[in-house]
């Protein structure tokens, strides 16, 4: 599926299979939903979804370098081994979120609610959690320093 710059203004994806779609550059508003879809492997570069629904969508293995999805909603949502590279999550809801694998660099996480979610076992390089809420998170012993500006009682794993 080739949605390569498209606009999805208030799209209504939930449930859709969207296994390595192509959505590079997509543009979104606060009304797209993908809401439990399937985007395993989904190429989602430089996509623009800022507050979009992504509740417990599966995006194990999709590539969002670049991406902004500022106050969206990724509660409950798989991002292992997920592309986050420079990815702006700036307010997003990842509670529940399982990171293992995923490659964190220079991925703004500031504010974020990351209560009850598993990094531990991310690739972390670099990350910005200033004011994030951690509270009973699972993070990596690398990102202690880092996570000294978030909110909260993390859990530390080697």
């Amino acid at each position: 599926i080739n949605l390569q710059e498209a606009q999805i203004d208030a799209a209504n994806l939930d449930e859709a299979d969207l296994e390595g779609a192509e959505l590079t550059d997509t543009l979104g508003s606060a009304r797209a939903s993908f809401q439990g879809a399937n985007l395993r492997g989904a190429d989602l570069r430089g996509a623009r979804l800022p507050s979009a629904n992504l509740e417990g969508a599966d995006l194990a293995g999709a590539n969002l370098s670049d991406a902004l999805l500022s106050r969206a909603d990724l509660s409950g949502a798989s991002l292992t081994d997920t592309n986050l590279a420079r990815t702006d999550l700036h307010r997003a809801n990842m509670s529940k979120c399982s990171f293992r694998g995923a490659l964190i660099d220079e991925t703004n996480l500031r504010e974020c609610i990351l209560t009850e979610a598993d990094m531990a076992g991310a690739q972390y390089i670099v990350a910005h959690f200033a004011l994030a809420q951690v509270d009973r998170a699972r993070l990596g012993d690398d990102m202690r320093e880092a996570a000294a500006l978030a909110h909260g009682n993390p859990v530390y794993e080697d």
